[in-house]
């Protein structure tokens, strides 16, 4: 059998997210990409009665619950906006301070001491905005009220609310991707194109990977992939691996070098970092998924491993 990888997975089968479930989600997506594995699947869930995270959101996710998301993904809408005017407002009261270091002349400093009383009040309209995080704990909470009484392990219901906030945190960080490729097209002085349509597929004799691009800038041939953080912090001002690997990818099926551009909401910075498509990094990728895809094609000859992979999935 020949697997068909998504670019986005390639990194959990490595087993290079830091984050639970990321293996096992990785693997039943790749399962899911071939007919004659996602049978397998169907067949041992329909023997076990095991179900995947999502069938468990189908069932378990009642209407509430996806009412209140609505809510929830407009108030994270407000907030992101209420964000952006505080680092507006934060970057413009440095102007001022760097134009009275500099002694610049006295209608300059006037000038952007107004601009700064502007931001102040902008600031102000949007005090009692509650930040995402709030909107994220009350999205939790009626989830976890809407699915406390139904028969559901305990660890599975623990995921199912993890679940919830995942998905409005990933939701959020997409919808940002294209204000940040439009603003890094002004900054750069360059066009991307090919937003999220232009694909891309890397064939092997066991699997092939495919996937598709954020961005593509003709001009200077790069593959441009945006990440929409929260917080630099929370990487200790690294980037993460398996972001990396995913650009690696890319890069390698377009024969490109790429550029990583990672936006932090809470300071309305923005890092651009450059990765050429060196052989000997893609070598080090590519041994590694094909010692991953030989696991996958053992998995599909054994049932109990692959059952406790459908578990681990909901734990």
């Amino acid at each position: 059998m020949r697997f068909k990888i998504n670019a986005s997975d390639v990194a959990g089968l490595l087993r290079k997210k830091p984050f639970k479930g990321c293996y096992e989600e990785a693997v039943i997506k790749t399962f899911n990409n071939l007919p004659e594995t996602a049978a397998i699947l169907t067949r041992l869930k329909a023997k076990t009665g095991q179900k995947t995270l999502d069938e468990f959101k189908k069932t378990a996710f009642t209407p509430a619950v996806y009412e209140a998301k609505k809510v929830a993904t407009e108030a994270i809408k407000q907030a992101d906006r209420a964000d952006d005017i505080r680092a507006e407002a934060a970057k413009v009261q440095v102007k001022l301070e760097q134009a009275v270091r500099e002694n610049r002349a006295p209608e300059i400093v006037e000038e952007i001491f107004r601009q700064v009383e502007i931001k102040k009040k902008e600031v102000a309209a949007v005090a009692h905005v509650p930040s995402v995080q709030v909107a994220l704990a009350r999205q939790e909470a009626v989830v976890a009220k809407e699915i406390a009484s139904q028969p559901l392990p305990q660890e599975v219901k623990e995921r199912l609310v993890q679940e919830a906030r995942s998905e409005l945190v990933k939701e959020r960080g997409t919808r940002g991707e294209e204000a940040i490729l439009d603003t890094h097209e002004v900054e750069r002085g360059t066009r991307i194109q090919d937003r999220n349509t232009r694909g891309l597929r890397i064939d092997y004799e066991s699997f092939a990977i495919v996937g598709r691009i954020d961005g593509y800038d003709e001009e200077n041939q790069l593959v441009v992939e945006v990440k929409n953080r929260e917080s630099a912090k929370v990487w200790n001002g690294g980037t993460p691996e398996y972001d990396i690997i995913q650009l690696r990818v890319y890069m390698r099926g377009l024969k490109c070098d790429g550029e990583l551009v990672e936006h932090y909401k809470k300071t309305g910075e923005t890092r651009r970092t450059m990765f050429s498509d060196n052989d000997e990094e893609w070598d080090e990728i590519e041994e590694a998924l094909i010692c991953a895809v030989e696991e996958l094609q053992e998995l599909s000859n054994q049932p109990s491993r692959l059952q406790r992979i459908l578990e681990d999935s909901t734990r």
